[in-house]
């Protein structure tokens, strides 16, 4: 068996090791900044996924949880995940950039959106040039 082979044999395990490598309590931003540590799932693991294994053992609403960074670990196939869990969801629109919010969703609604995007500021332009 080839070395590289190894990487995506078999089916993904139901659900991944978590391992809570810090927490804080964010107070003046309302949120909890956690840092994870998933052994073995670098390059299996998508946002979406960690936002619904958090939403599981965390006992909160998808909306809330927002993965910030996800970069495997020098070495190892392991996954270290920056992860902000808010008290209002509204709140994490608010204070963080869209990009990370875009990046949780699948290809076909992010296209869909950044497409209804172009097209407005198409008509905002040709609106503005025809004055």
């Amino acid at each position: 068996m080839a070395q590289g082979s190894e990487r995506g044999a078999g089916p993904p395990a139901a659900q991944p090791e978590l391992r809570l490598l810090s927490s804080r309590e964010n107070k003046l931003l309302g949120r909890m900044e956690m840092e994870y540590l998933l052994p073995g799932a670098s390059g299996r693991l998508r946002r979406a996924d960690l936002v619904s294994l958090l939403a599981e053992r965390l006992s909160a609403s998808r909306e809330a949880i927002v993965p910030v960074e996800m970069r495997p670990v020098t070495g190892t196939d392991d996954l270290l995940a920056v992860v902000y869990v808010y008290r209002d969801p509204a709140d994490a629109r608010r204070q963080l950039p869209e990009h990370l919010f875009l990046r949780m969703m699948s290809k076909e609604e992010r296209a869909r959106i950044l497409e209804e995007r172009r097209k407005a500021k198409a008509a905002q332009r040709a609106k503005a040039g025809g004055k």
